[in-house]
């Protein structure tokens, strides 16, 4: 089940798409470096288009995909979607109390049930993030977890590299999102 929404936001990353969302908040006046760092990231344009009859089974051998690590932004359609549906309630009781007086209760109310929502499919740990984010357990001098930093490389006390607190898709992958339809809501709420 896809929804118009997911048709016009789905675009792919470069090398496959024409669309660029950077791996962490970027200045304005300079969109390929982050603002928090510094880093510089890879300015994919103008894009190389791969061959049409290019494939999983038949790649694109002329394109160097180590630039283009790690993927971020792609939003797609949750494979288990479902039609969103509404339901309406209304109820009223109306009584004459004298020859001039009526009384009037109404209720109304609706829940809507599988709205579309957002949200990522290679989140970061927030356990082992508030793990890396103590100075004493990761190594002297490098750098501690905290917010957008769920894909950095980490040092810890005892020596050991860890890429990234994202999973379950891990390092190579940013933030990429479904689009689920997992929502509700309901009016008036009780």
């Amino acid at each position: 089940m896809i929804q118009g929404n997911t048709i016009g936001v789905d675009e792919p990353q470069p090398p496959y798409g024409l669309s660029y969302s950077s791996q962490a908040p970027p200045l304005f006046a300079q969109p390929f470096i982050a603002a928090a760092t510094g880093q510089e990231h890879l300015q994919p344009y103008p894009i190389d288009f791969p061959p049409l009859n290019a494939t999983v089974n038949h790649p694109n051998p002329n394109i160097n995909y180590a630039p283009y690590v790690g993927q971020a932004g792609m939003t797609e359609p949750a494979p288990w979607n479902t039609y969103p549906y509404n339901e309406s309630f209304f109820f009223s009781i109306e009584r004459q109390l004298q020859r001039n007086t009526v009384v009037n209760l109404s209720y109304v109310g609706s829940e809507a049930h599988h709205l579309l929502l957002v949200y990522s499919n290679n989140p970061g740990n927030p356990a082992l993030c508030l793990y890396l984010s103590n100075p004493a357990n990761v190594a002297p001098g490098t750098a501690t977890c905290g917010p957008f930093a769920e894909s950095a490389i980490y040092t810890t006390a005892s020596g050991q590299t860890i890429y990234g607190t994202r999973g379950p898709f891990g390092y190579n992958y940013g933030n990429d999102d479904y689009e689920g339809s997992i929502g509700n809501s309901a009016f008036p709420r009780a």
